[in-house]
């Protein structure tokens, strides 16, 4: 009897201890993700108000984005969060993003992008209880409704936080127009491990496809591929490390709405002409209004990537 009340206890102090933590949770979140004392750079401002490419397209009806944010992990040549979080939010409060196909989102972004960007919902913030999930996508609650979503890991790769699918069906509230927009994040080529790791991008890619050919199947309607995909369009100078056989794999079964789109425009430190990381694939039928690759020098800073965006008529 004295062990069944003393277990009893435990049991009702342990729950007490969780629900404490549940209710810390947003506060702390708020706390860590506060940035009204965090500075931007001189002439952020003004450079980002000058930006020439936040007009939409006329026709379009969602503007999707993909962004590696760099977590803040030394070992990744991550800085500081804070800094760079206030330039992003800043950076996605003016461009109006729908679906934002964001990577490396550690725990230190997680809690910048909920307490700063209050009309953007986190589409599976979480890769299991303990762990944030460092790929996933953020929605703008103004103009969508996310009818249905979902998370894969990929049976091989380095890290299930970040090598993953995130995925969501998303409705327009102004038309009810429905699409569907995936965030990855593959696998790189590493010195000395060439052929190994390429044998387990390509892996990603089968999975990859494999879910999307189901959830193609499911809603019936196109598919927006965002992602740090770690392969280039060609290899500029990096030579076999750029994994362009990995981009040709997705190349040859999905369309680059880079090189759809009706419009195509970059910033001054990275020309269009220059060969990207991330990509926004589509499988289905839609316009391509508009291409921009955000390579702004007042970005520069953000992250080591810079955002790309697609204006779209369903």
């Amino acid at each position: 009897m004295k062990k069944q009340k003393m277990l009893k206890k435990v049991a009702i102090a342990s729950a007490a201890v969780l629900l404490a933590a549940a209710v810390a949770v947003p506060t702390g979140l708020f706390i860590r993700g506060n940035l009204s004392r965090t500075q931007l750079p001189e002439g952020f401002s003004s450079e980002l108000a000058d930006f020439d490419g936040i007009q939409r397209q006329e026709g379009t009806d969602v503007r999707i984005m993909s962004a590696n944010l760099l977590v803040s992990y030394k070992s990744w040549g991550g800085e500081p969060v804070k800094p760079r979080a206030k330039q992003f939010t800043e950076f996605v409060q003016k461009t109006a993003p729908d679906v934002i196909g964001a990577q490396e989102v550690c725990g230190d972004w997680h809690a910048c992008l909920k307490a700063n960007l209050p009309n953007y919902e986190i589409v599976h913030p979480q890769n299991n209880l303990f762990q944030k999930s460092l790929t996933t996508l953020l929605y703008n609650t103004e103009t969508l409704r996310c009818v249905d979503s979902g998370r894969m890991t990929y049976s091989e790769g380095d890290g299930t936080k970040h090598r993953a699918v995130t995925w969501g069906v998303f409705e327009t509230l102004a038309g009810g127009e429905r699409f569907i927009v995936t965030s990855t994040h593959l696998d790189l080529i590493r010195e000395g491990k060439e052929e190994t790791e390429f044998a387990i991008m390509r892996g990603q890619a089968e999975e990859f496809f494999e879910l999307l050919g189901d959830l193609r199947a499911k809603y019936d309607c196109p598919a927006f591929c965002t992602g740090d995909y770690n392969a280039m369009e060609n290899d500029s100078e990096k030579g076999v490390f750029a994994a362009t056989g990995i981009y040709d794999i997705f190349a040859a079964r999905l369309q680059d709405t880079k090189f759809r789109a009706s419009l195509q425009s970059a910033g001054a430190e990275e020309p269009w002409e220059y060969p990207s990381w991330d990509h926004i694939f589509m499988d289905g039928e839609a316009d391509i209004l508009a291409f921009r690759v955000c390579s702004e020098p007042f970005l520069k800073t953000m992250s080591d990537h810079y955002p790309i965006f697609a204006d779209i008529a369903l």
